[in-house]
């Protein structure tokens, strides 16, 4: 039975591996269908700021999620992707979050920033869209989330706590969030705030007085 059973053990490998690399393949695929379509509307469109946004659509979907994102847009749309895409393939799953938002954006949010290439406007423009987005994925959510869960997916974003070695993470990119939710008032996503002994007071405040 050892050699049936391990050829079996393998074969289920296999397969699994197969599946995981053509899900990333259309993955891949749909981001590159949104490309194609942001450059047929700028080659079509005469006024040249909304020429200038599809085409940096189309650049950045032709980029992500093929590839690490080097932008914080291309962070936020490389997530949006996966995170449609998890929801398309499991409706009912809840476990698919945006998580700690301000900790993995914080990177590319600081790199923009001294580039010169984002200024905050810009960035808490962005994050505005995809609180927008969030709130559209009801339409390919299964029924449990209409009848037991109605205007919520359980999508959640986490903010602040401690790093790695124990120091408050709390930085630019928390209150900004904070502030885009105050602003944008949609009931998804939930906000979590992880408190701690050393948390910034001010941070603390700013979370309270969101609403």
């Amino acid at each position: 039975q050892f050699v049936p059973n391990s050829y079996n053990a393998i074969y289920h490998k296999t397969v699994i591996l197969d599946m995981m690399v053509m899900t990333c393949e259309a993955l891949i695929k749909y981001a590159k269908r949104h490309a194609s379509l942001a450059r047929g509307l700028a080659l079509k469109e005469n006024d040249p700021v909304r020429k200038q946004e599809l085409e940096e659509i189309a650049e950045c979907c032709e980029w992500v999620p093929e590839n690490p994102p080097r932008t914080f847009r291309e962070a936020l749309q490389f997530h949006w992707f996966i995170h449609l895409g998890l929801r398309k393939e499991a409706p009912y799953h809840s476990g698919a979050c945006p998580g700690r938002m301000d900790q993995w954006l914080y990177p590319y949010y600081v790199k923009d920033l001294s580039e010169g290439r984002l200024t905050r406007e810009d960035a808490a423009e962005l994050l505005g869209l995809v609180w927008v987005k969030l709130n559209e994925l009801q339409m390919v959510s299964g029924s449990y989330f209409e009848k037991e869960a109605a205007g919520s997916l359980l999508q959640q974003v986490t903010l602040g706590g401690t790093t790695q070695d124990g120091r408050d993470a709390t930085n630019d990119l928390s209150f900004l969030i904070l502030e885009v939710a105050q602003q944008v008032k949609m009931p998804q996503p939930g906000i979590y705030i992880r408190w701690h002994n050393a948390i910034d007071y001010s941070f603390m405040v700013k979370a309270i007085e969101t609403n």
